[in-house]
């Protein structure tokens, strides 16, 4: 909320807001009054639902190849992409069309998860958080992780499954789809628990 106001107070001319990946549409309550909204999901249960209260989101797969009245319609000055990221094995693709949706001069804000916060929480020892740090250290792509989902009493009868992309790959692949890194900041560990995850935020700017 802080950087999105922060960007309409310094570019006045700014009019526009797209939420990539909005799930429950969170994010439309703490964007300014004076930016236009629009949220995207590939979810199309999610988005009839959200549609019943506003007709703001839309049904888009940020993977797909996008057509250019897609383009038009959703090019936005400021781009979010909030934890959607990690459920996005085709980065590549996804990043260039995050490219292409962000309007000439503008921004693309990513909040993602620090993977190696995530990977301690998934380790059950010592041991076994070496050894998964081991396997990431030799990878060369993003860290996939499946786990069950917990709501009190009730777990899910399906993984829930996350791509745990490092900084550097986020940051890599935007640079070469056009975008320039104008901050990089992690929420202070001191301040949370041990169990709690880590947030990382990216500041883009579209050449």
């Amino acid at each position: 909320k802080r950087e999105i106001t922060r960007l309409r107070e310094e570019y006045p001319n700014f009019q526009s807001v797209l939420d990539v990946g909005c799930g429950n549409g969170w994010l439309r309550s703490v964007v300014p009054a004076e930016l236009k909204y629009k949220g995207i999901d590939n979810c199309r249960l999610i988005i009839e639902r959200l549609n019943r209260f506003s007709p703001a989101f839309f049904t888009l797969d940020i993977e797909d190849e996008l057509e250019q009245s897609q383009i038009e319609k959703f090019q936005s000055d400021i781009v979010v992409s909030s934890m959607s990221l990690i459920e996005t094995p085709f980065l590549n693709e996804a990043m260039n069309n995050l490219l292409r949706l962000t309007k000439r001069g503008g921004y693309l804000l990513i909040t993602t998860l620090n993977p190696m916060v995530e990977i301690l929480r998934i380790s059950n020892s010592i041991e076994e958080y070496k050894a998964n740090l081991s396997l990431h250290s030799l990878s060369d792509s993003g860290v996939f992780i499946s786990k069950k989902i917990r709501c009190n009493d009730s777990v899910s009868m399906s993984d829930y499954h996350r791509i745990l992309y490092s900084p550097v790959e986020l940051i890599q692949s935007a640079k070469s789809n056009g975008f320039d890194l104008i901050d990089f900041q992690e929420r202070n560990r001191r301040e949370m628990a041990i169990n709690q995850p880590a947030y990382q935020y990216i500041l883009l700017k579209k050449k």
